[in-house]
């Protein structure tokens, strides 16, 4: 769409522009989250990706090569100048502020973690409560705590839970095992992690207070990242030549998906300016003027 808008208009670009899709982006499906970005940055290598595995235990060089996706470029071997990312804002941020246009500093640092709660299970019926371990109950605490540490650091942090597994998901049967996921962010490394700090803790009281073995693993840590100050600025004054300067604010806004975040190429900063610009390709909601935010 944007390179097309190029063309149609006849604007000619001080450096070519190439459109790249990356695979795995959100990491919905696979781990790690920025899968493509990540093996194009040297972050991780091309054959760490292709082994990860679905909750189906399908591998990523399996369903690429099933869709006819297995490419035969060698990856981060394509020279690049500057990088911007087209996207919808997928949060609520502008909208609530009255805010055409958000430039975003920086990206909040980001801790995933699994938490597996083990109990036993038992019959609903003839099972006491004083005498359950209930698996659920426990987790479901743990869960409320990783809303509320969020919303102790506010007004960046943030905590999801955003996967849940119960085991043996029976109607009349009491959870033996429980598995989720924690989602932490902030807007410091210092933050985010003494939110994660604040949930290892309550877990170390729930197991010693309910006897249930409660297991917190790690699966992803990526660092609060100050985005590039030239690409701020290029988006900055594009976006006040499009809507005024009442319509681009540098909003207190930070990217809040992980995909926003700035791969790292092994001790040196990924080849591309992290910047990010989120575009609706039409007005947002009928708004006259197109909805601009640009975050990294």
């Amino acid at each position: 769409m944007a390179t097309r808008t190029l063309n149609d208009h006849g604007i000619e670009t001080e450096a070519p522009i190439e459109v790249a899709f990356w695979t795995n982006e959100e990491g919905s499906r696979f781990v790690p989250v920025m899968m493509g970005s990540g093996v194009f940055a040297g972050a991780f290598s091309l054959e760490h990706a292709y082994a990860a595995t679905d909750v189906d235990g399908r591998t990523v060089r399996d369903e690429l090569e099933r869709i006819g996706y297995i490419g035969d470029e060698e990856p981060g071997q394509h020279p690049i100048g500057a990088y911007f990312e087209t996207h919808i804002e997928q949060g609520p941020v502008l909208e609530d502020a009255g805010v055409t246009i958000g430039v975003v500093p920086g990206v909040l640092g980001i801790r995933w973690f699994d938490c597996t709660v083990t109990g036993m299970e038992a019959h609903a019926g003839p099972t006491p409560m004083a005498l359950r371990r209930d698996a659920l109950q426990v987790a479901t605490t743990l869960m409320q705590e990783v809303v509320a540490s969020a919303l102790r650091h506010g007004p960046h942090g943030r905590g999801t839970v955003g996967m849940v597994q119960v085991h043996p998901n029976s109607r009349n049967v009491i959870p033996g095992r429980v598995k989720f996921s924690i989602d932490v962010r902030n807007i410091t490394d210092e933050r985010v992690d003494r939110q994660a700090q604040e949930i290892r803790d309550l877990a170390a009281r729930l197991q010693a207070q309910t006897g249930l073995s409660i297991q917190i693993e790690p699966v992803s840590t990526y660092p609060a990242q100050a985005f590039d100050e030239g690409c701020i600025q290029a988006i900055t004054r594009a976006a006040q030549r499009l809507c005024g300067p009442a319509g681009a604010d540098r909003h207190d806004l930070h990217s809040l998906q992980g995909r926003h975040q700035p791969q790292r190429n092994r001790g040196r900063t990924a080849r591309a300016h992290q910047c990010r610009l989120q575009c609706a390709a039409a007005g947002d909601a009928g708004a006259r003027r197109p909805v601009i935010r640009c975050v990294q």
